[in-house]
């Protein structure tokens, strides 16, 4: 275990230095220069980006500043938000966009793993199931972000179409957010389940006359829930960053929306930091999941061998 973690951490910094080495590059070229923006006027603030950031230095120079600036997690501040650190951006906007992709990661998880649980007993229910998922797959999230905001807030009327920072404001987000992946987990553990329920194990504990409730928890689910905690790594990271267009839609404060805003204006050092701290979320979430799943893999191979 102590390897796996070691093994886990050096992929960790390989990862940040591969995806801080390419961004870098891919804003090298981007033609004109990073301070070409209507929002930056002043000659003074040119000149302090110039120094600030090497732009007059060789690339190699700006690329090992650059470096420097990733690993101790400093980007300076924003050109264009005045006087505000990448940091403080983050801890300002972060946890609005936390509370929507944490609560529709968690929502897709009960009702995923619910639906799951129903079409796998009943095979009437799982071909209707399928049925469903195969419409809703086939619709892009911002389309059913723009649907659920245009019959929701503008023509019914039912809830607040601008943001005013209350719990009601989230409840259309986090539904145009979950529909994917609670079909996703539903298909995921209904197809493990079926394959489990025919495992020698499971045949093997309801001959030693095991009670129906035991079997379903400790030899079932535990089994048939790992594919799904695999995908949960990196759905909580999609869902994060994923909320960009979403954010945009309905008008939340969160940090994807202010991190396509950077793009558009070219403010290097917000997008550079906030790239790498996305990056930072999906590489542990990933990591967390694996370490779940060979937890659970290492006790499920010790059930079967009873």
């Amino acid at each position: 275990m102590i390897k796996r973690i070691i093994y886990n951490l050096v992929i960790f910094i390989i990862s940040i230095f591969i995806i801080s080495t390419i961004t870098f590059f891919l804003f090298e070229l981007v033609p004109g220069n990073i301070y070409d923006t209507d929002l930056i006027k002043s000659a003074n603030i040119i000149a302090n980006i110039k120094e600030k950031y090497g732009l007059d230095e060789h690339i190699s120079t700006r690329y090992f500043l650059m470096l420097k600036s990733t690993f101790s997690f400093d980007f300076g501040n924003s050109f264009i938000y005045d006087g505000l650190s990448v940091n403080e951006i983050i801890a300002k906007y972060f946890p609005i966009s936390a509370i929507l992709g944490l609560t529709s990661l968690i929502s897709s998880f009960i009702v995923g793993v619910f639906i799951g649980y129903i079409s796998s007993n009943s095979k009437s229910i799982k071909n209707i199931f399928f049925i469903i998922i195969i419409l809703l797959i086939s619709l892009p999230t911002f389309i059913i972000a723009v649907f659920l905001q245009y019959y929701f807030c503008v023509k019914f009327n039912l809830f607040p179409i601008l943001w005013s920072a209350n719990w009601i404001n989230f409840i259309l987000p986090i539904i145009a957010l979950s529909i994917y992946p609670t079909t996703f987990i539903a298909r995921l553990l209904s197809e493990s389940i079926a394959g489990i329920k025919s495992s020698d194990y499971v045949f093997a504990a309801k001959a030693r006359g095991l009670n129906e409730i035991r079997i379903w928890f400790s030899y079932i689910l535990k089994n048939a829930i790992t594919p799904v905690i695999s995908y949960m790594g990196p759905l909580t990271a999609s869902l994060l960053t994923g909320s960009f267009i979403v954010e945009t839609i309905f008008n939340i404060p969160g940090l994807g929306r202010y991190f396509i805003y950077s793009i558009n204006n070219r403010d290097y050092p917000v997008v550079m930091g906030l790239t790498l701290f996305y990056a930072v979320i999906l590489i542990s979430t990933n990591f967390i999941a694996n370490v779940f799943v060979s937890v659970n893999n290492y006790k499920g191979k010790r059930i079967e061998n009873r």
